[in-house]
């Protein structure tokens, strides 16, 4: 059994059934998610017995750091699970604030992804798997682990250890393909007697699965939904997914959303030369958004080996937002960050393939 694979009350439910004190599992958790320990046997306020019934009983982390590649503002991590699949992680690095809320961590949820998206690397490995509770809760712990050893200049987040400031899953993989995970990984994150991180630092990335998208009516976790294109047709070339969870029907889900969230929507949007950057793309995108409170996330279209899809140039990138102003919708303008280590928007799973 893997520790971080149980919520804070399933780890105390285990340690009355086997007659050990409940309170241990704050000292666990402690050494756990707020010291980044993973050796039960250095957890020096847990009785020798304790520790090894927690040795004999569970391991605490299922992945192996295989390989991680620093650039300017990105780190890359490649991490093996136990069954010998590959999944990479990105720590991304903003400039400073008077916060110090400078890393946001890049997680995937899935070994591959089945979307099999035109514009994305993942969907090209093909779909392994789901990843489970602790492989994904093992990618933050191990970066920040990482961090702790070898990133000083970066000072701890508030009274642990802790130094990411935000999660976005938004690795690979689908999310809302594997909602009851992700769903507990942000329940043990977000324990104020652990890791403690807010439900308002954490985005979720999805392609629109509808079904799943109501199970998030009664949290403050941030949705972001991969738009890509106002037309429905092209939508279904680029995004198989499309056929499925249709554009109209997706809006209507998103509206139903946010009249009881009351949350404002980010919609993500890769700029594809000569397939989403025209005014006819401006036109539509206001009339489909139009009574949603929103951001258009924009950012440019980061090459991968398996695609003929070309980025915009620096003057079309001005005309399309230039366009955007006039038609009075809301966007960011997002730098990519981490296409030279392939860890840029859509190219997770290059490293792998480039290794292969």
């Amino acid at each position: 059994m893997y520790f971080t694979d149980f919520l804070f009350k399933e780890i105390k439910d285990i340690l009355i059934g086997n007659n050990l004190s409940p309170n241990r599992a704050y000292q666990i958790f402690n050494w756990i998610y707020r010291k980044f320990v993973f050796d039960f046997s250095e957890m020096s306020d847990i009785s020798k017995k304790e520790r090894e019934f927690l040795n004999e009983n569970f391991n605490i982390l299922s992945l192996e750091l295989v390989e991680s590649i620093n650039g300017d503002d990105t780190i890359k991590f490649l991490f093996k699970t136990k069954d010998e699949n590959f999944i990479e992680t990105v720590l991304i690095i903003a400039p400073k604030n008077e916060d110090n809320e400078r890393l946001t961590l890049c997680i995937s949820s899935q070994a591959g992804c089945p979307l099999d998206c035109e514009f994305c690397a993942t969907g090209k490995i093909g779909f392994k798997r789901n990843l489970s509770v602790s492989e994904i809760i093992s990618q933050l712990l191990l970066v920040e682990k990482f961090i702790l050893l070898n990133l000083k200049e970066f000072k701890p987040l508030g009274e642990n250890l802790r130094h990411i400031g935000n999660i976005v899953f938004m690795g690979m993989g689908e999310p809302l393909l594997n909602t009851e995970n992700v769903l507990k990984v942000i329940n043990i994150l977000t324990f104020s007697g652990g890791y403690n991180i807010g439900e308002r630092h954490i985005t979720i990335s999805t392609a629109g699965i509808i079904p799943e998208i109501e199970r998030f009516l009664n949290s403050q976790i941030r949705l972001a939904i991969s738009l890509h294109t106002p037309f429905q047709e092209i939508r279904e070339q680029i995004m198989p997914v499309a056929k499925k969870y249709k554009l109209p029907e997706l809006i209507d889900a998103i509206k139903y959303y946010q009249n009881i969230t009351e949350r404002r929507i980010t919609f993500e949007y890769i700029l594809i030369n000569e397939l989403n950057d025209s005014e006819k793309d401006v036109i539509e995108l206001k009339k489909l958004l139009s009574g949603l409170k929103y951001n258009l996330n924009l950012i440019n279209y980061n090459p991968i080996p398996q695609s003929n899809f070309k980025p915009l140039s620096e003057e079309k990138i001005k005309n399309f937002t230039s366009l955007l102003d006039k038609h009075s919708i809301p966007y960011v303008l997002r730098k990519s960050k981490g296409s030279k280590l392939y860890a840029g928007c859509g190219q997770l799973g290059l490293l792998k393939l480039k290794n292969s």
